[in-house]
């Protein structure tokens, strides 16, 4: 595993919620031989589908807040 100190961030946390969001919802509805979420028990399906709800949730209030209180290149910061 690469250690933080290493790695480079080009992309603002935004993105980064908003590209595991897309990730999380591509993997529910997979189909084929990647179909791991039909296999899940039921508590860690609803476990994945809470942690689904609560980045978008965090996603849409942080962005919220930028618009409110970032001066300098909100635009930057927000996913369009």
């Amino acid at each position: 595993m690469i250690s933080i100190d290493k790695m480079r961030f080009r992309k603002t946390l935004t993105r980064h919620i908003h590209e595991t969001i897309l990730h999380f919802d591509r993997w529910m509805r997979s189909r084929g031989s990647c179909r791991h979420f039909s296999k899940l028990p039921t508590k860690l399906m609803k476990q994945a589908i809470l942690t689904e709800k609560t980045l978008i949730d965090f996603n849409k209030n942080y962005q919220d807040w930028i618009k409110a209180n970032e001066y300098y290149k909100k635009e930057s910061y927000l996913v369009s």
